[in-house]
């Protein structure tokens, strides 16, 4: 019950956030994005090790700003399916979502290079934050970011991204070390 007040106060402060920062035209972009971890081994009785993949797959949304010409900062909150062990039949597994808040910092990479775009953006990305998910896990990750913006205001973005991640299985913990995202993005 606590993880759930703390994802609806982190969602609250998030969009409390976006829309302060929505008045004062300091808003890089707001994205929405489905997210892919690495196949974790799912263990399940009579079966080997390895012999089904569990796919933690989820959705996200990211709100970040420019500090400077080069460099972003935001916040981001994903949601993922993960696998627990029902409370009437052991053998029967409950999908449940799991939160994995956190803040993010991006160099954008072609402001460095001195080859502005209106279209395209590329940036270096970095993460910290948590999963919860049987107790509180740390998340880091560093990846690379493109996005290309066919409209103005409205583009595609894809991520790759190298780290720690989380994955809840069975009820227990497995860490997984490459998550991929792509989605919608607004930009002000």
């Amino acid at each position: 019950m606590r993880t759930i007040r703390f994802l609806f106060a982190f969602i609250f402060v998030m969009s409390c956030f976006c829309e302060l920062r929505a008045q004062d035209r300091n808003v890089k972009h707001v994205s929405i994005n489905y997210l892919y971890r690495t196949p974790a081994a799912r263990e399940t009785l009579g079966n080997p090790p390895g012999s089904h993949y569990l796919t933690n797959q989820g959705v996200g949304i990211t709100c970040g700003m420019e500090l400077t010409k080069v460099w972003e900062m935001g916040i981001y909150c994903n949601f993922f399916q993960s696998e627990f062990e029902s409370n009437i039949d052991p053998m029967i597994f409950d999908t449940r979502w799991v939160a994995s808040p956190g803040i993010y910092s991006r160099i954008h990479l072609l402001d460095v290079a001195n080859m502005n775009s209106s279209h395209f953006d590329l940036g270096l990305d970095s993460k910290i934050g948590g999963t919860f998910a049987s107790g509180c896990h740390l998340e880091y990750a560093f990846g690379l970011t493109g996005q290309y913006y066919p409209l103005q205001h409205l583009g595609i973005s894809l991520s790759a991204e190298f780290g720690n991640f989380t994955i809840a299985r069975l009820g227990h913990t497995n860490t997984s070390h490459f998550q991929m995202q792509g989605g919608l993005t607004w930009r002000w």
